[in-house]
């Protein structure tokens, strides 16, 4: 059966629409793949830019920049090397006054060893003085305890009710 030309026709046809159709899809895959490709291309246009990759500086940039560094910091050092000069002369001079004390305390130790009759008679007012001190609290004890009686006892007079006066006329 021969086919008839309006057949022929809508084959023709409808093979034009399916290859449309996988030509519209292979755009759509190709469109995504370079939607994908193209997000990030900002940041790769930056990168491109630059010039100093690898950052080489040039060796009068690095000889200025040390300089202008040691120059900046010569004086700080120079402040905190006199400032730690003059707190170690403060500690020898604190060790000196402290060796001279203890070696002024050997001698007042040794001259009071020395001198046993003298020692006697310091423990004698040592003694007194200990006697008085002692007498001297228990008087300021008694001196208290009396107050306080003698305030209670002026409470107690004034909390008591007087009886009162009856008039005689």
């Amino acid at each position: 059966m021969p086919q008839t030309p309006s057949a022929n026709t809508n084959e023709y046809l409808l093979s034009c629409v399916s290859s449309l159709r996988a030509s519209t899809q292979l755009l759509d895959k190709s469109i995504k793949v370079v939607d994908a490709s193209t997000k990030d291309v900002h940041r790769l246009n930056k990168i491109l830019k630059t010039d100093n990759v690898f950052g080489l500086v040039a060796e009068s940039d690095l000889q200025h920049s040390i300089k202008t560094v040691q120059d900046e910091l010569e004086p700080k050092v120079d402040a905190l090397k006199h400032k730690y000069e003059q707190e170690v002369e403060k500690v020898r001079n604190r060790t000196n006054n402290l060796k001279n004390k203890i070696e002024l305390q050997r001698v007042r130790l040794q001259t009071i060893r020395n001198s046993k009759g003298s020692h006697d008679v310091m423990n004698d007012k040592l003694l007194r003085l200990n006697f008085l001190r002692n007498k001297k609290s228990r008087l300021k004890f008694n001196l208290s305890r009396y107050q306080l009686e003698d305030q209670k006892n002026r409470l107690s007079a004034a909390s008591t009710p007087q009886p009162m006066e009856e008039d005689s006329e």
